[in-house]
């Protein structure tokens, strides 16, 4: 076996060429980028990972993005002559693990990186069924309504929190897929986003990241009970369908009848034992 924690300190010195900043700024923003503390706990967890664009950066350079952006602490990003940009091609994370060469040179040479976890991704349970990891992410600013669906799905030890609500791991079967969870409101204009199920081409932030609207740590909920992935629960048909029930009391009409949220065509990786990735739209692939 490898041992990932020390693939940093034995990966070659691979510096890269940034024009306008200088040198010992670099140095220093690697060693303290959220990718680069955060990396080696995920994948000993068994979670894939990759580099998301910096919560904050502003180099004067012309980027594929700008403070401010939407992607701006959130989408996967690279870093690359110097530059962040956007990584467009990063659901081939849902299909293997980033390599043991991939993990230091991000942590070593992407300043400021955030942290990502890609979801989907197929694993092996304790008990050898071949599921797959999905992300449970309660965005409802209804403290009440987040506490009764907590009722409702099984206790989970990895989950995580940013700005508002919270994000629970789960294995579930292939069959499930990305489904989001709108509430309606007073104003037929406005819709209240209360859940995401992401299971298939969609990643999420992972502590210790930067949030970018509130400059503070993402944090794990209970961090020294965190457990390996093939350990988690099992997220069922009938536990979404009871926290359906549960919304559609609350103002949800249900999902678009042009778009099935319930099964997404995928082959089964049976050498692949853990993490993920994926997207639909660019931006709201990504969810903190």
């Amino acid at each position: 076996g490898c041992n990932f924690a020390d693939l940093l300190h034995h990966a070659p010195e691979k510096d890269v060429s940034v024009e306008g900043l200088g040198m010992a700024f670099v140095n220093a923003a690697r060693a303290a980028s959220p990718f680069a503390e955060g990396w080696a706990k995920l994948i000993e967890l068994g979670f894939s990972v990759l580099p998301i664009l910096p919560a904050e950066y502003d180099d004067g350079s012309s980027a594929g993005w700008t403070p401010g952006h939407p992607a701006h602490g959130k989408a996967p990003g690279q870093f690359t002559r110097g530059e962040w940009r956007l990584m467009h091609d990063w659901e081939r994370y849902c299909e293997r693990m980033p390599t043991e060469f991939e993990y230091p040179m991000w942590a070593r040479n992407w300043p400021n990186a955030n942290i990502g976890i890609p979801v989907g991704t197929t694993v092996r349970s304790e008990a050898g069924d071949v599921l797959k990891l999905i992300a449970f992410d309660i965005d409802a600013p209804d403290t009440d309504l987040v506490d009764e669906i907590l009722r409702i799905v099984p206790w989970t030890p990895n989950k995580k929190k940013g700005r508002k609500g919270q994000t629970n791991f789960y294995l579930a079967d292939m069959a499930i897929s990305n489904a989001p969870y709108n509430l309606d409101t007073s104003d037929p204009k406005k819709k209240i986003r209360a859940l995401d199920i992401l299971a298939y081409h969609r990643q999420t932030v992972a502590p210790p990241s930067i949030h970018p609207e509130t400059g503070l740590p993402y944090e794990w909920i209970d961090e020294p009970g965190l457990q390996h992935v093939s350990k988690l629960p099992i997220l069922t048909a009938d536990h979404i369908g009871s926290v359906e029930e549960l919304l559609s009391m609350r103002g949800w009409k249900g999902h678009k009848a042009a778009k099935s949220f319930t099964a997404v065509p995928r082959e089964t990786h049976e050498g692949f034992t853990g993490g993920g990735s994926g997207g639909d739209g660019y931006f709201d692939e990504t969810k903190a």
